[in-house]
């Protein structure tokens, strides 16, 4: 799936291969979500040779991240 491509219950499928792991979510020191840092994250991580990444997955961020 292209960078930028959002899965959904059309394109997806259960044949998931490779390497998934889960990804921090940056924010800047007023709690507001880093969006250029995401990006940084992602393309750091897709040049390693992730090949897919999960947000909100197991760091505990999703509680959080109530005011985004």
């Amino acid at each position: 799936m292209p960078r930028g491509e959002v899965m959904n219950s059309a394109n997806k499928t259960k044949d998931h291969r490779g390497v998934i792991v889960p990804m921090v979510t940056p924010v800047t020191a007023q709690g507001v979500l880093d969006e250029a840092a995401v990006a940084r994250i992602v393309d750091f991580l897709c040049v390693g040779g992730v090949h897919g990444v999960f947000v909100l997955g197991t760091t505990g961020e999703a509680l959080a991240t109530h005011s985004w």
